[in-house]
């Protein structure tokens, strides 16, 4: 009887793992222009993401806060490089890249 519940149990977490998956893939096509945004030379960066003004655990984003800052950004007309670190803490960099106020930032 132990074996069958241990059996039933066991392709019930196989299944619940399973459907939560998610596959993304990515192919390479060329670049669409960026659209029209509100970012300057001056607001370019790079730096740690994290939560201001929280003291205790700034840098513990979740999934859809990181989607939702990449989103704005973009929106904003910057591209964006998230570098994952060993501490767990995401790197990111900004460059703008909206029209005629194009400008990146320097090699460190």
């Amino acid at each position: 009887m132990n074996v069958v519940k241990i059996a039933t149990f066991a392709g019930v977490f196989a299944l619940a793992g399973s459907a939560q998956d998610v596959r993304i893939s990515v192919r390479e096509v060329p670049p669409e222009p960026f659209p029209p945004g509100s970012c300057t030379h001056s607001d370019s960066g790079a730096g740690y993401l994290h939560i201001e003004g929280d003291s205790k655990e700034p840098y513990r984003l979740s999934k859809e806060q990181i989607g939702e800052y990449v989103l704005s950004r973009l929106g904003q007309g910057y591209s964006v490089t998230l570098y994952p670190q060993a501490s767990s803490r995401i790197f990111s960099i900004t460059n703008c890249e909206s029209g005629s106020a194009k400008a990146s930032v320097p090699a460190r």
